[in-house]
């Protein structure tokens, strides 16, 4: 039985609220080590940016390393593209926005819809998984015993099977439902109310 909305609703404020419990304590540790760094920059009279290398530049160094083949001096290694302080700064970034859509109150409304969605609709996905599973499975049998009787013919190019050019060889999932359906129609392999029938689920 589907849980009410107020449990929902509860169960979903918790989870949202535990994400930002986990958000909040990494960026309070990002502000930590940020402060350090700054600290510690003072401290040494070191301003903390990276010189800047364009691409090509990156790129030539990197070559005449390989043909260094390990041997290279220590010159041509290159300092990161960024710095620590500016990648925590970037992720400090990103953790602020996913906090302010946590803090959006459309988002328990919207999240809160989305798993009464899942608890009304769980037992019809669930019975759809399995059918294409089972059908899926069922598939490769059928396509293992059309390879297993057409290898049991003599000559295959001396008789003339229906669909023969179509089941047998290549996967069916290869060929498109429209030009398998025309062709077991032309020939005679089914009906239009078995086809309309097996479009239903």
């Amino acid at each position: 039985m589907a849980k009410n909305t107020d449990t929902i609703h509860a169960l979903t404020v918790a989870e949202i609220n535990r994400q930002v419990k986990i958000h909040v304590e990494r960026s309070q540790q990002i502000m930590n080590e940020r402060a350090a760094m700054y600290a510690s920059a003072l401290k040494n009279g070191y301003s903390g940016d990276t010189p800047v290398v364009d691409a090509d530049e990156r790129a030539a160094h990197e070559h005449a390393k390989s043909l260094l083949n390990g041997s290279a001096p220590d010159s041509l290694s290159l300092p990161p593209e960024i710095t620590r302080d500016r990648m925590l700064l970037r992720e400090q970034r990103g953790i602020e926005i996913v906090l302010k859509i946590l803090g959006d109150k459309s988002l328990v409304a919207r999240a809160t819809e989305a798993v009464e969605w899942a608890e009304a609709h769980g037992p019809q996905w669930r019975a759809l998984c399995r059918d294409l599973t089972l059908t899926a499975i069922k598939l490769d049998a059928l396509e293992r015993a059309t390879q297993e009787l057409i290898g049991k013919c003599p000559d295959i190019f001396a008789v003339n099977l229906p669909m023969g050019n179509v089941v047998g060889g290549r996967a069916i999932s290869e060929t498109p439902i429209s030009d398998l359906t025309e062709t077991a129609l032309s020939q005679g392999i089914v009906t239009s109310a078995e086809i309309r029938k097996a479009q239903t689920c």
